[in-house]
């Protein structure tokens, strides 16, 4: 029974109810705080996310042989050949591959590859 008794303690709104059933408040501000969460989600979320991959598109459309960049999976090379899905990627004195153009996260500063 001791429990019962603390239980208007803990939800203090539950306890003043109405018990009519009838809602006295108006419907637009009942829905007021979805309003403010999908707002505040697109303002911390998707708008940054947005503006991150539109940059990462003018990077992409930009580069040019001789570039040297940073894959996804953090190997470093010198842009050798570009084709519109590919770029063929030295690594090292004659070693080359070839990843997708998609793939690269970065633009590294020049100089960054001594050896090649």
């Amino acid at each position: 029974m001791k429990r019962l008794a603390i239980l208007p303690f803990l939800f203090p709104l539950a306890a003043f109810a109405d018990d009519t059933g009838v809602s006295h408040t108006n419907p637009l501000i009942q829905f007021l705080p979805l309003v403010v969460i999908v707002a505040l989600l697109y303002f911390m979320m998707i708008r940054p996310q947005m503006k991150q991959s539109k940059e990462l598109r003018g990077l992409l459309a930009n580069l040019q042989i001789g570039d040297e960049v940073q894959t996804q999976s953090g190997i470093i090379g010198k842009i050798a050949k570009m084709g519109d899905q590919y770029i063929d990627l030295t690594i090292a004195e004659n070693t080359d591959i070839k990843i997708l153009k998609k793939a690269i996260s970065g633009v590294v500063p020049k100089g960054t590859l001594k050896s090649i």
